[in-house]
Order: structure tokens, then sequence, then C-alpha cells
């Protein structure tokens, strides 16, 4: 198979092809928000420690679904508050946003969006400040 690296960053996929091992591999610069892929490209997705500090979190989880297959997995790692859905999460948010570009999920926002993209078998996982969530999308 073939492993494609995504990033907006030119200095970050530089480093990784400087240092990539496997000859199956690609890297291709792109946002996040507008994947340059065919729809249903992907056997497997993940996007780890990166969700939480797109510009567009949502509008890419959007485009990680659309490019992923029939029966094919997705894997996200994201930053997360305890917070429910509310006040106090929009202003906590804003202000992390403002001091590190981070904007971190609430609990069940990453499931639920996974859920609503009728993906299923979703999983999630929190360990401390750190969510791990993982779906399938149905065969067809």
């Amino acid at each position: 198979g073939l492993a494609v690296g995504a990033d907006a960053s030119a200095a970050m996929l530089a480093y990784a092809a400087r240092t990539a091992t496997a000859p199956n591999t690609a890297y291709v610069r792109c946002d996040a928000a507008t994947l340059p892929f065919r729809p249903e490209s992907f056997d497997a997705i993940c996007c780890f420690g990166a969700l939480h500090l797109f510009a567009q979190p949502l509008q890419a989880l959007d485009e990680i679904v659309r490019v992923l297959a029939p029966g094919g997995r997705v894997a996200l790692l994201a930053a997360r508050l305890d917070l429910e859905e509310g006040r106090r999460l929009r202003i906590t948010r804003r202000v992390l946003r403002a001091l590190t570009g981070a904007r971190p999920f609430a609990r069940e926002e990453l499931p639920q969006a996974l859920r609503e993209h009728c993906l299923g078998e979703v999983e999630a996982q929190v360990a401390g400040g750190a969510q791990f969530v993982a779906a399938r999308r149905p065969a067809a």
C-alpha cells in the first residue's frame, strides 16, 4: 500500500521526506480543510495531535470523512477540555486559541461529529487533556 502524509508546512514535509525509510510513502502540501484527494480514496486515516490546531477543525473532519473509503477506519488524537458545551467552554476555547493556537474539543464533540457523518463503531478514550477517537465508515 501507499502511505500519504499531508501537511500545510513545507518544513514539516521536507523533514518527513528526509527521514522517511519506507519506499511506499508520499507527501502532499495542502490545507486539511480542502484535501486534494478524490472521495473515498483512503482505507485508513489518522490525524494525531493536529486536529485541534487547524483553523477549521470541523471542516477538516468533513474532508477526512469525504476521502475515507467504505469500510475504512479513522483514528483521531486531539486535545480536549473536560467541559460540557456552553458558555464556559466557548470562553475557555477563545482564551486557549489566543494563547496557544489550539482549539480543544469537548468530551463528546468528536465522537458525536463522527456519528453525524454516519460513521459507526465509534470508540473514544480519554487520558488527561487528550482524547483518542476511532470510527469506521460502513462498507458499501
